[in-house]
């Protein structure tokens, strides 16, 4: 029996807390850290003391304006509590960040989302947001597999709109006015985590080491190795706050992850994030509630899919070459030598430098290769020496993929 679930058990009913008499769920804080100078304004921060919400569905004509929130960060240092289990193992550190925000206007959602709870019939209008989970931790953070026997592990659920098990309730999004009011609340996440990319901040720490594909935790065996992050991007479904009835205005997004700290760690002060956003009027039933149309990360209106369209893409991780070299990228372990793996049907793309980019001036994209559902890519590698890859799921209603990316 692993740690994590030593530590589950006792939120079991009586019948299991027995087993974990001697659980190692009960870890002082220790390390904290900063929030890498991600994409908008985030931070990690204790309780703010939000006074409790006022009817959210009620329509308001203007956001109220208060002095400034202000939000704690943390120093980068080091503090004093445990950072390993009482066997000497390593504990995680999970400190969540929040990037990418974007209003999308004529939402329509799907019965998943309805019957999730996520939105109503009536949602027309959401906010949507990534949220990364580095594990910025001396230890690995290892669930295992979800099922045990063919039976569901405590605290794991099948989610049968992503075809994959999640972690139960394991992100609350709250979006709070200026002054600190809950306008807002986004449904209680379930998750599965995974390896999706090693994280900069960490690296810029030495903390965790590259890994090939068949080394990294994916929703069949799940985690977060140290170093690495876990990507919950925003066109997922249900990765938004329904915010049809707030009124225009500058508001901050909350995210909090482990509230119940049923996954041990080095520090739970740090298990909060913060994003500055502005909700701008309605649009005309025309835009996209301010981002740009050619925003290939921006969710994706129905029926869009493949890989060359422009919309519901993730920004992975950027890599060195050669210039001119030939290079080969993918997530497909069926190709002679296998490249990467894939779970589901990904699609991926291949873009010069250290940013996004559309179909038109992508190096290349696919989504199939070596008769698999899965894609390779090969090109030459550009004059910059620096190449980025983005995935996605071939269609965006069923966004249960994992893409394990490797490069030769």
């Amino acid at each position: 029996m692993n740690r994590w679930f030593k530590t589950l058990l006792c939120l079991a009913p009586l019948t299991a807390v027995e087993a974990c008499s001697n659980s190692t769920s009960g870890t002082a804080p220790g390390t904290s850290t900063g929030d890498g100078g991600v994409t908008g304004d985030t931070g990690a921060a204790g309780d703010t003391g939000v006074t409790p919400p006022h009817d959210a569905a009620a329509p308001m004509d203007v956001a109220p304006v208060c002095d400034p929130v202000v939000v704690p960060t943390f120093d980068g240092g080091t503090g004093d509590g445990a950072t390993t289990y009482p066997d000497g193992a390593l504990l995680p550190n999970v400190v969540p960040r929040l990037r990418s925000p974007q209003v999308q206007e004529n939402f329509h959602p799907n019965p998943c989302e309805i019957d999730e709870g996520c939105a109503t019939a009536d949602t027309t209008r959401v906010l949507r947001f990534d949220l990364l989970t580095p594990n910025e931790g001396p230890g690995d953070l290892y669930l295992g597999p979800p099922t045990l026997a063919n039976r569901p592990v405590a605290g794991f659920e099948y989610s049968s709109c992503h075809m994959h098990y999640h972690l139960l309730g394991y992100a609350e999004y709250d979006l709070l006015d200026s002054c600190a009011n809950v306008v807002a609340t986004g449904h209680k996440q379930s998750f599965c985590l995974e390896d999706t990319a090693r994280d900069p901040v960490a690296m810029s720490m030495h903390i965790g080491q590259d890994l090939p594909a068949a080394q990294r935790w994916g929703c069949a065996n799940q985690g977060i190795h140290a170093g690495w992050y876990d990507l919950y991007y925003r066109s997922l479904q249900c990765q938004f706050i329904d915010v049809t009835n707030v009124p225009p205005g500058h508001y901050r997004v909350r995210a909090r992850v482990n509230t119940h700290h049923v996954i041990a760690e080095t520090n739970y002060d740090d298990d909060v994030a913060y994003l500055d956003v502005d909700v701008p009027p309605p649009s005309d039933g025309s835009g996209d509630g301010g981002v740009m149309s050619i925003d290939p990360t921006s969710a994706c209106a129905a029926g869009e899919t493949g890989p060359a369209r422009d919309c519901g893409w993730a920004l992975g991780s950027t890599y060195n070459c050669a210039p001119g070299a030939q290079v080969t990228v993918g997530c497909n372990q069926g190709c002679m030598p296998a490249v990467g793996r894939c779970v589901g049907t990904p699609v991926m793309r291949a873009c010069a430098g250290t940013a996004s980019c559309l179909h038109a001036n992508a190096l290349a994209d696919n989504g199939h290769a070596c008769a698999m559902d899965c894609p390779q890519l090969q090109f030459a590698c550009p004059t910059s020496g620096h190449y980025t890859v983005m995935f996605a799921a071939s269609d965006p209603a069923h966004g249960a993929i994992e893409c394990h990316v490797a490069a030769q």
